[in-house]
């Protein structure tokens, strides 16, 4: 049963509840602290079957400098989240098993595996060897390009936002679609005193699904658009948005190294990092055989 006490003034025989209802309130609109002087003289806030929560545990919970409200508010939500949880437990313990009540195999089993998780990160951040040379990344690409499909697509190049009636529109579009060293460079210099925002991606690749959402268009239009063109524009109410592709992968298409190189590195520390751990276990497990600190019973 779930009990909320409030503790009691000395005074309140002399006064009628109204008067102790009033008087409650205004301690609560004091301070924070007020709302946690209400309770017993146990400083028990409230109690689920056997389970108490205590003035402290409610007091550590509760941020300083909160107003009055907001910490009554805070210590009610708290409580209520509590109760539940106390309560929901009790429900199993009266419910389950005996059987299904004996969890401390299961605690014991997870204390294991945490423990050692965390002695074989430790373990790994000693020894890892986090460098992969380009030289043997590129090899590895090469001979399984078939995991390096990429589902999204991805582009790098440059992009430019621009007012719809700018005088200067016409000149962008015709830059924008010229591959010469002229027209590159008239874009660049058309973008950098016109444009309303310009990003220069020529070294960095975007996903389709990240350039759709710069785009404002779905991630559909996008790919159809860039296996028409290298050149993407698309207008608004208010601008233009182009998007001039220096290199570009389609969904579904293997993805360039410089593209894949972040993949490659995972797999290879991935890789290392089982060898590592491997080789730990079979030397662990050699020493103990040899110092008699692990017998197998013959069958």
């Amino acid at each position: 049963m779930l009990q909320l006490h409030v503790k009691p003034l000395t005074t309140a025989d002399n006064f009628g509840m109204k008067r102790l209802l009033i008087l409650l309130f205004g301690l609560i609109l004091v301070s924070s602290c007020t709302l946690i002087d209400f309770f017993t003289d146990k400083d028990v806030v409230a109690e689920a079957g056997k389970a108490e929560l205590t003035r402290p545990e409610l007091e550590r919970i509760l941020p300083k400098n909160l107003s009055a409200e907001d910490s009554l508010v805070m210590a009610k939500q708290y409580i209520t989240s509590w109760a539940k949880r106390m309560l929901l437990y009790n429900k199993a313990m009266a419910e389950l098993s005996n059987e299904d009540k004996n969890v401390d195999k299961l605690l014991q089993e997870y204390k294991m595996q945490l423990l050692i998780y965390r002695y074989q990160n430790k373990y790994l951040s000693e020894r890892l060897d986090t460098v992969v040379s380009d030289e043997e990344g590129m090899e590895y690409y090469n001979k399984h390009k078939e995991l390096f499909v990429s589902q999204d697509g991805a582009a790098r190049g440059r992009y430019l936002v621009i007012n719809k009636d700018s005088k200067n529109l016409k000149a962008i579009q015709r830059a924008a679609r010229g591959r010469d060293e002229e027209s590159v460079q008239s874009f660049e210099e058309l973008a950098s005193t016109f444009a309303v925002r310009y990003e220069n991606f020529n070294d960095a690749w975007l996903s389709l699904p990240d350039l759709s959402r710069e785009m404002g268009c779905t991630f559909v239009e996008l790919k159809e658009r860039l296996t028409e063109s290298d050149v993407v524009e698309l207008q608004d109410s208010l601008y233009t948005k182009f998007f001039v592709a220096v290199e570009k992968v389609l969904p579904g298409r293997v993805a360039p190294y410089e593209y894949s190189r972040r993949k490659v590195r995972e797999i290879f520390l991935g890789r290392r990092k089982q060898e590592l751990i491997a080789a730990l276990e079979e030397e662990i497990y050699s020493e103990a055989l040899k110092n008699n600190e692990l017998i197998i019973v013959k069958q």
